[in-house]
Order: structure tokens, then sequence, then C-alpha cells
């Protein structure tokens, strides 16, 4: 029964141009170190390898993601201060870029141990700093000018990388919990505001959550959660100075408020849901915890990777239509595995960004249009993202529908460990954007 309530809840709820991907190559080609001897990781200066190895690509000069970091207790340089910092990754290297700031290379915005003040400098500042960084790491050929600010990856710890404001989450991919009987889904994006306080960094166990549910025999009762759930999405990083109380961000604009994507798991317990949900939405079965990854790709770091999306029918009020009846998208590829205890980790979904419906956008857009404020680490999460294929089901409870198990299972057990992962790769574009990892297990309730 609980299994049908959860299924009642779900059920109740342009193409870049030709000048654009020139002017990348021509960027690339800047970037590429004649050095290396392997074109996919041509864009990680040689200096930057590890025992002399080409770092698997996906984090090279073309991505340079941010992040925050802190030095291991008992890595190599555990004597240096263990405050946290900013900084990128160029292969295998943690770059610190907080060092950089204080010598006066980087914006001083960046000598913090958050991203929220960065985030507010706005999008020229963004990309003069994304210039001027890959610049400084072009030139380091090791005469160990930057030896002070580099450390292994292995040595470090990830943090949240920005203090999130507030989190909102869409509904944005068609294919997800049949939203066709939403009449109101085709003109405007739905979504709902969650916990801002209960965003986590990779890496950070989530407990099962305790809560309120109908039993087998119909009856309401306080106990762990039996229906655990991941959610596969990608994570909006708002930036920007934001809008006034009362005023609104036009589709215009919005991109100028897209800082760039994360990786994001809206872990969700659907008995709960299922009991809680009607009338007003989610709230205890989402709130205990949302996973995102530890780097946020910059909207900059994207471009080569910008496609045409869904068209959209029927158009959307003027407000929220996008020019041509399309809209823009990324095409960046995702996926899901879970390692049971005790077991190998096992893929068990793969959908792509493409299939989110609304665009990044008009999610801005839509979520100002009553004069709500955004502001500078606003995180928006897409909703799951799903694809019109049985495994791009980007969650277990859409699984029920086609027949996909893990197992004997019906949803997460304790101690699995679930992975996503997000790439963008195309044979048009000679190099990889990596958005690395958003893992975490599922520890057993606290009675």
């Amino acid at each position: 029964l609980f299994l049908m309530a959860s299924q009642r809840a779900l059920l109740a709820a342009s193409s870049s141009s030709q000048a654009s991907v020139s002017r990348m190559a021509g960027r690339l080609r800047t970037l590429s170190t004649s050095a290396s001897p392997c074109s996919a990781c041509s864009d990680v200066p040689q200096s930057f390898w590890l025992n002399g190895e080409a770092p698997a690509p996906g984090f090279g000069l073309n991505n340079l993601p941010f992040g925050v970091f802190s030095i291991k207790n008992g890595a190599a340089k555990s004597t240096e201060k263990k405050s946290k910092r900013i900084c990128t990754r160029l292969g295998d290297t943690i770059v610190d870029l907080s060092v950089l700031a204080q010598n006066g290379h980087l914006p001083e915005t960046l000598a913090s141990d958050r991203l929220n003040g960065f985030l507010a400098a706005g999008r020229s500042v963004w990309s003069e700093t994304r210039q001027r960084l890959q610049d400084l790491l072009v030139q380091e050929r090791g005469d160990n000018s930057m030896r002070e600010v580099m450390h292994r990856l292995d040595e470090v710890d990830l943090h949240l990388p920005f203090q999130v404001s507030a989190f909102s989450d869409f509904y944005a991919s068609p294919f997800h919990a049949r939203v066709r009987q939403f009449p109101a889904w085709w003109h405007q994006p739905l979504g709902y505001n969650g916990r801002a306080n209960s965003v986590i960094v990779s890496g950070q166990p989530v407990r099962r959550p305790m809560g309120q549910f109908l039993n087998e025999h119909n009856e309401p009762v306080f106990e762990a959660s039996r229906a655990i759930d991941f959610e596969m999405e990608m994570g909006i990083v708002v930036g920007g100075p934001g809008n006034a109380l009362g005023d609104r961000l036009s589709l215009e604009g919005a991109n100028d408020h897209i800082f760039g994507y994360t990786l994001l798991n809206d872990w969700s317990a659907r008995d709960i849901q299922g009991w809680e949900m009607a009338p007003l939405g989610p709230f205890l079965a989402k709130s205990f915890a949302t996973s995102i990854s530890p780097w946020i790709v910059t909207a900059d770091a994207l471009e080569a990777f910008r496609i045409e999306g869904a068209a959209q029918d029927p158009k959307p009020l003027p407000y929220l239509r996008h020019e041509g009846g399309s809209i823009p998208s990324l095409d960046i590829s995702l996926e899901t595995w879970i390692k049971p205890e005790g077991e190998e980790s096992q893929v068990v979904c793969k959908s792509n960004f493409k299939h989110v419906y609304w665009s990044a956008a008009q999610l801005i857009a839509y979520h100002s249009s009553n004069g709500c404020p955004l502001q500078a680490g606003d995180l928006l999460g897409t909703g799951t993202i799903s694809g019109p294929d049985d495994f791009a089901r980007g969650c277990m409870a859409e699984w029920r529908r086609t027949g996909q198990m893990l197992g004997d299972r019906g949803f997460l057990l304790d101690n699995d460990i679930v992975t996503m992962r997000g790439l963008c790769s195309t044979p048009t574009v000679p190099y990889k954007i990596s958005f690395g990892e958003c893992s975490a297990q599922l520890l057993p309730a606290k009675p």
C-alpha cells in the first residue's frame, strides 16, 4: 500500500552558432600543449600530470570548475593552514585560488572559504577570471612558480562550494511521472521550495529518515521510511546581483544569472511523500537531504556543448518564450550507479540533460516572475532528468512502471552507495568536460 501511495503522489504532482563553435575551437588551440602525447588530455599542461601520467580527460583548461577544499590531516602538506579555501581542479591537481587572489592575480572575492562573494560579482568578472586563470595555468611550465598553490587531489577534502541561500526544485522533464496529467505543466515550469540547510556535499552520508506513512494495513505509522529513492538531477547555481523584492528578471537577461551547473541528487522518501503530498506538495519526504557534487562547472565552460533542445508545444506565454520555438539546452550525459553493501557497483540508469523541457533561463525568469527575489547562492534543481527509454528513468519510482528492478528490492537499502556522474563529450569538440561525482551512502535510520 505504501508503494501505491507513492504512485498516487507522483501522479498527483538554440543550438550554438557555427561562429560560437569556431571561437571555442580557436580558444582550445590557444590552450593546447603540444608536449602532450594524448589528444584527449591535451588541455592539461604536462607540468600538472602526477607521476608523469596523463590524467583522465574532463578536468582540463577548458573546464576549470570551482570548488572549496582543505588539506587532509596526515597529508604531506598537513602542516599548512587547514582552513577552507576556494580552488579549481586541473587534471588530478587542486589549484588553490585563494593564494592567487591574495597575491593579486585573481579577484579578492576568491580569497574566501566560500564562493558566494564571487557568485555575486557577475558575468563579466566570471568570464575575465576564467580567462586570467587559463593564462596563468598555461604559463606554468614546471618552473615552480605555482607550486605553492598546487595540491594532489588525494591530499585534500572537498566541501560544499557555496552557502546555499535558497533551494527550489522543479519538475522539468516530460518523461518523469506522467506530466501529461497536469495541464499547467505545459505552460509553466512547476516546482516547490526545499530546504537550503539540508543541501550537503558529495561524500557526506545520508541518514534514512523517520516519518509518517501508511503501512500494509492502510494505517498511519511513524517509522523509518521503507521507500528511499534517488532522483538524478542537475543543479543550477544562481549568481549576479539579483533582483529586488517586487522586481522581475527577464528571460533575455536570465543567462547572466547562471553561474554554472552541478550534479544533484534530491533524495526522496516515497512512502512519506505519498501520505503527505496532497494538497500542498512534498515536505518531510524531501527535506532530509539533497546532495550536490563538489564542483560547479561554469556556463562559460559549457559553451561548446550547447544544442537546440525541445520544441515547446504549446508555445509558452511571451514572458517565457524563446525565439524560434525551441529551447537552448546542453548535451550532458548523466548516469547513476548503485553499489549494494558487499557487492560491485552497477549502472542503473543513463539519461541526458537535453531531455529537460524547460530551459535554465526559463526556470529563472519564471521563479522571479511574481517579484520573488533571487540572489547569488540560490540553487535551482531541474527535477528528475528522465529520458524516453526504459533505462533512462532517473529514479526508482519510475522503474515500477517499466518492470526494471535492482535485485528483489523496490527501493534503496541501508548502506547502498548511490553515485551520479556527468560528462560532456561529443565527436565535434576535441575535449571533454566532467562534472565529477555526486555520491553518498544511505545509513540506517536513528530510532
